[in-house]
């Protein structure tokens, strides 16, 4: 740090150095390394300004839009997002003017003005700045491209944000566009993923392009897709992207779903010696042969699906992981916690408690260590395939590679140690006449806001009854008497998508969809479980690790989806277990804390009764 003795010398720097960083945490790094050694020798101010330097560099430019570069909860499950301008204040901006008045350098002048612009000190001028230095750094850039193809990639988020911003205050619209046209041409022929950026971003709604602004653009996603023929997943790509911008034009300039089918037949050849693989490429190629007619095509192509599906084998390894001490733990607090607690605290801590099940922040955790450990294993697509060995779930995209693996950790730590905590402390409360079908129902009546509505106990009991009269069997001689959990689990699991309909309607929530039967008459159907847990309003009202339970349990086809598997009679009798049967008691508890009833509701359930 002897070249940057003040913050002088490190601004001199930047200004003639500043693009050979590639990134602009590289240049945080900088700023970070100075503050700290500005700490040291209690440079108080000198260390301050460095740091605005970093809530200046750290924010995300995208779109016109800036953004936190940090996004994550604390120890409290409270979001936390840096940097956000809500932590600066009169000082920080006027030093953040200073700056950009300072500068020569259209990379930081850029930054500079876009957030002022985006920030309360909003004046049309910065607006101009930041398009104006946007522009002028676009050639630059284009220079670099010329021995480093990832400045293409900046281009494009250069002229992203240029635009965005050239729109909102009607300044230099038409040159912008012109450039960014210009520059799709360019990357078509040397650099397709930042001609495929440009082209997405034209087709999203509200930007202001013009049908006129599209013409041409088919024939560069054509030429594209045929230049990757031997790379079918970006062919198939550009080929999509392509029939867009036709439907923009509202014309037909190329066959794309025929090639497309094509494609993914190709690629199902590819593939034949991995019938996994191939029967899911095999499956995209009867859908987009079907939405062009080929019927002969796809015969052929539904008997090799058959021939795949019945020539797939799958393998397990098996890791042997020594639970003794899990399980001795368990069953000592368990014994502990029922001694000295009353039914009621028993049942309120089955209800409320985070120690009985994993909770999101660290499930999310854990995939963290694992990706470090392992990163090739989250970066690849998944498939689930259901008990027919039929296409399931498709994980592709990185925010479902992402949810895939959040959802294998959960089931790792849930059956890892969760779910030996459960079953030991229902077991021992109901051994210890703690926890009892009498005891149950009068908590929930009292306590519980489907224990207010008569008719749910009613329909929720006869399962309730079943179970504690399988443990009590059980208990008899657990050697030798095993409990059979068949009529409660297949009540209790169907009863809960009831309830959750039902709290949908208390809480505001529309239950039902509209559609059109085969004669074009309207008619409505009650939405399933799987949509219910989806609604955007049920996301908000639900605490987000009961919603994860929930929907892991229920309807997930990476979880258990029990909902469908019990439904469809697809759960064998060997799986009705302890295992399913107490996630489901603990299911229909925590579900009970939800309390939306109105005060009424009591009074309106007896009056439709009459």
């Amino acid at each position: 740090m002897s070249d940057f003795n003040n913050l002088e010398t490190l601004y001199a720097h930047l200004e003639e150095a500043v693009l050979t960083y590639d990134h602009y945490f590289e240049i945080t790094d900088l700023f970070k390394k100075f503050r700290d050694a500005r700490h040291e020798e209690n440079n108080v101010e000198e260390a301050e300004k460095a740091q605005w330097e970093i809530h200046y560099l750290s924010f995300n430019l995208e779109e016109g839009e800036i953004g936190p570069e940090w996004q994550q909860t604390d120890k409290n499950g409270q979001v936390f997002v840096y940097p956000h301008l809500g932590i600066f204040d009169d000082k920080i901006y006027e030093y953040l003017i200073m700056r950009l008045d300072a500068t020569n350098h259209p990379k930081l002048k850029a930054r500079y003005a876009h957030i002022l612009w985006s920030s309360p000190k909003k004046h049309r001028k910065y607006a101009e700045t930041t398009v104006d230095s946007y522009l002028e750094l676009i050639p630059i850039y284009e220079q670099r491209c010329e021995n480093d193809k990832d400045f293409c990639r900046e281009i494009a988020e250069v002229v992203m944000n240029a635009y965005a911003i050239a729109c909102k205050i009607n300044y230099e619209v038409d040159k912008v566009k012109s450039e960014l046209q210009r520059l799709i041409q360019k990357f078509s022929s040397d650099a397709a993923f930042s001609a495929w950026t440009l082209i997405t971003y034209m087709l999203k709604p509200k930007k202001g392009f013009t049908k006129k602004d599209f013409d041409g653009l088919q024939n560069i996603c054509w030429q594209i897709a045929e230049s990757f023929s031997d790379d079918g997943h970006t062919a198939i790509n550009f080929l999509k992207l392509g029939e867009k911008v036709d439907q923009r034009l509202e014309k037909q300039s190329h066959d794309w779903i025929f090639r497309i089918a094509q494609h993914y037949e190709t690629q199902m050849k590819q593939r034949e010696k991995s019938p996994m693989v191939a029967l899911h490429f095999c499956t995209d190629a009867i859908k987009y042969y079907r939405r062009v007619g080929d019927e002969e095509k796809i015969r052929e192509l539904e008997k090799r699906y058959s021939e795949f599906k019945d020539s797939m084998e799958f393998h397990t390894t098996n890791i042997d992981i020594d639970i003794t001490e899990i399980v001795r733990w368990t069953r000592d607090f368990a014994r502990d916690f029922v001694k000295n607690a009353s039914s009621d605290e028993i049942i309120g801590c089955l209800i409320t408690d985070k120690i009985f099940l994993p909770t999101v922040q660290e499930a999310e955790n854990s995939v963290k260590e694992q990706i470090k450990k392992s990163p090739l294993l989250h970066l690849l697509p998944k498939v689930i395939s259901d008990q027919s060995r039929n296409t399931a779930q498709h994980f592709e995209t990185d925010d479902e590679k992402k949810y895939h693996s959040l959802l294998e950790s959960y089931q790792l730590q849930l059956e890892m140690g969760n779910t030996y905590l459960i079953n030991s402390v229902l077991t021992e409360a109901i051994s210890e006449r703690k926890l009892s079908i009498d005891i149950l129902l009068d908590f929930l009546n009292k306590n519980c806001w489907y224990g207010k509505i008569p008719n749910w106990l009613n329909l929720i009991a006869p399962a309730l009854n079943e179970y504690f009269r399988q443990v009590d069997f059980y208990l008899a001689d657990p050697i030798h008497n095993f409990p059979n959990f068949v009529l409660s689990l297949d009540s209790l699991t169907l009863k809960i998508e009831g309830l959750f309909r039902h709290l949908c309607q208390l809480s505001g929530v529309t239950t039902s969809r509209h559609k059109q039967d085969n004669s074009g008459r309207n008619i409505a159907q009650e939405k399933d479980i799987d949509a219910l847990l989806r609604e955007d309003l049920i996301q908000k009202l639900f605490d987000e690790d009961d919603l994860l339970f929930f929907k892991f349990l229920l309807v997930e086809k990476c979880g258990y989806n029990l909902r469908h598997k019990i439904a469809h009679t697809l759960l064998p009798f060997q799986t009705y277990n302890w295992h399913y049967m107490n996630l489901m008691i603990l299911a229909l508890l925590r579900l009970g804390k939800y309390d939306f009833v109105q005060e009424n509701e009591e009074q309106d359930d007896s009056v439709s009764k009459t």
